[in-house]
């Protein structure tokens, strides 16, 4: 990648990084929309995504939504049990297919927009306002690759003459080949995703009520991190929608014998006990307090005030594939 492709504020990192020592990042790092367009095509959709629990797509015709930054991806078990994921949106006009908090009484996926039906496997169903010349075209939604890895469905978001290889290996536990889905909760920030990256291992802590020091946790993908304590695990997604605008979800699974209610529980953090006010545990937040109560770590773990070490720059500019420095 040529040195002059690199926006501004990327190339004046490139500089401070040649020099030994902790780094003060250019400020447009993290508003400059010309990085964030950048870091959208090197980074966030150049492998697998991990988006989910697989077993809470279980029952036929369960359907769920994953936003990924600026993308949306779709999940769907069909009548016949068969688990797909297509692109969130519909091929007539980009409206958005399903979102969290639509009905699933359906078997179809209706279009808001202009009313397009699609079978649960991706068939048109019904084209309204659309001429007899262009139904003959094949219209559908096209199903994406996609592989389960220790309960969690992963999917390939790629075209299909520009498929990745194998779905990555991950390092588990065994009970989370059948995990039984927990809360999930999703919290909007007005950070910069770089902001939250490097205080994942802090959050993860909190939301699982373990010490940071002792958290066993992994990242998946660019944007996709996985952590375990007992028999909880938590999967979480950042999703950058803009430079100052980045979301953050989270789905809580839990080992088949214990589920979200189970009494036994990993050892409490220092910070705080794992049952508080309202009822839910650090861990196992119940389904009504799951986003009040991401919020409010992340908001927590955004108050830290501590600079960014100097390991997050040098894998920041070795991920996006940026000249040697």
């Amino acid at each position: 990648m040529p040195g002059n492709a690199l926006p501004a504020a990327l190339r004046e990192l490139g500089g401070l990084l040649r020099a030994p020592g902790p780094i003060s990042p250019p400020a447009g790092l993290e508003r400059d929309r010309d990085v964030f367009v950048f870091e959208l095509r090197a980074l966030f959709f150049s492998q697998w995504l991990a988006l989910g629990a697989a077993s809470a797509m279980a029952a036929p015709g369960a359907r769920a939504a994953y936003e990924t930054g600026p993308r949306s991806y779709l999940a769907v078990r069909d009548t016949g049990g068969e688990l797909r994921v297509f692109r969130n949106r519909c091929p007539h006009a980009g409206h958005v297919l399903f979102e969290d908090g639509d009905s699933v009484a359906s078997d179809q996926l209706v279009c808001k927009y202009h009313g397009w039906r699609f079978a649960l496997d991706g068939r048109a169903a019904l084209l309204p306002h659309l001429p007899e010349s262009a139904r003959a075209t094949g219209i559908a939604l096209e199903p994406l690759p996609i592989a389960c890895r220790h309960g969690l469905l992963f999917v390939d978001p790629r075209s299909s003459e520009d498929r990745f290889g194998e779905a990555p290996r991950l390092q588990a536990p065994a009970w989370m080949e059948h995990a039984a889905a927990g809360a999930h909760g999703t919290a909007p920030t007005a950070a910069n995703w770089k902001t939250l990256y490097w205080r994942v291992p802090a959050l993860l802590a909190r939301l699982l009520g373990v010490e940071e020091a002792g958290l066993q946790w992994q990242r998946l993908d660019t944007l996709g991190f996985l952590a375990h304590a007992g028999a909880d695990a938590v999967l979480l997604r950042l999703s950058p929608r803009g430079s100052q605008d980045t979301a953050v979800r989270a789905d809580w699974l839990h080992a088949p014998q214990a589920g979200p209610a189970a009494d036994t529980a990993p050892p409490a953090p220092a910070a705080g006990p794992r049952s508080g006010a309202d009822g839910h545990r650090a861990g196992r937040p119940s389904p009504d307090a799951a986003h009040a109560w991401l919020a409010q770590q992340t908001a927590a773990v955004l108050a830290d005030a501590a600079p960014a070490p100097r390991a997050f720059f040098d894998w920041y500019w070795n991920a996006l594939g940026a000249p040697t420095h």
